[in-house]
């Protein structure tokens, strides 16, 4: 091992999807705490529980999620947000989405944007 050995980061091992591809599997990898069932529009914007508005993230991806919302709902009580989006980017046949953007808007103009790597 080199000196600059240490100071290399390793990569982090991203986890895989790709087999999540029906609604039975991901349902069993929630009851093993490996994902969450969110909505993608959140209750917390008036979203719907309807089977369009539902994905499954990983855990920390969840409240990542969360994390953005209460900064987006935060905006919108002081004037700076009217809109919020959040658009699912998947891979292959996964209901697992491989990437979320997450925006707000105000006025037609974006106010505020995120995209989150999921896997």
């Amino acid at each position: 091992m080199g000196i600059f050995d240490l100071f290399r980061q390793k990569k982090k091992e991203r986890p895989d999807y790709s087999d999540v591809t029906s609604y039975e599997k991901a349902i069993r990898k929630v009851q093993a705490g490996e994902l969450e069932l969110i909505y993608l529009i959140p209750r917390l914007f008036d979203g719907s529980e309807s089977l369009d508005n539902r994905s499954f993230l990983p855990p920390a991806s969840a409240r990542e999620k969360e994390k953005y919302e209460l900064i987006i709902h935060d905006m919108a009580f002081m004037g700076g947000a009217d809109r919020y989006c959040c658009e699912p980017h998947y891979k292959g046949s996964s209901l697992v989405p491989a990437t979320l953007d997450i925006t707000a808007v105000r006025n037609g103009h974006i106010s505020f944007s995120v995209t989150m790597e999921i896997w």
